[in-house]
């Protein structure tokens, strides 16, 4: 690579992985309460975890119909009428 081409290549990772922030944490953050919600309740709703949602300040979740989501599953929820 030229002298030019590495460092340049490097800005373009750097803004492309520090742009859009930490997207990945937003949504495997509630992969664990919505898995046990869907295997001890049927629902992928976060109902029963209102202290946790609310000491996270409903962090990447939205409500929907009286329930509180993350924000995959609340999407979806309103698409599809579940």
């Amino acid at each position: 690579m030229s002298a030019i081409a590495a460092p340049a290549l490097l800005a373009v990772v750097v803004l492309l992985v520090d742009l859009p922030g930490n997207m990945g944490c937003s949504d495997s953050y509630w992969s664990i309460p919505t898995a046990v919600s869907l295997v001890d309740h049927g629902d992928a709703n976060l109902d029963e975890y209102p202290a946790m949602l609310e000491a996270n300040r409903f962090h990447s979740t939205l409500q929907a119909r009286g329930h509180h989501y993350t924000i995959r599953w609340a999407r979806r929820s309103w698409r599809y009428r579940v």
